[in-house]
């Protein structure tokens, strides 16, 4: 199955962090947060890639672009 990245922008750490665990049950795999920079950065499988765009919306987040 492909995946897709994900790159988003938060306006604080906590909004990133409060959607790594739902993105995780997602199967996302290497997320990563950049404090310095409030993005969070992943991939998801091609099926989830919407649902992880809900929950990036739904934390305040903000999508970076189409990645993958």
């Amino acid at each position: 199955m492909s995946e897709r990245g994900i790159m988003a922008s938060f306006g604080s750490p906590e909004e990133a962090l409060s959607c790594i665990s739902k993105l995780q049950a997602l199967r996302a795999t290497d997320l990563q947060v950049d404090h310095g920079h409030l993005q969070l950065s992943g991939a998801v499988s091609e099926s989830a890639y919407e649902q992880a765009l809900r929950v990036i919306r739904e934390a305040g987040g903000s999508m970076q672009g189409q990645m993958g």
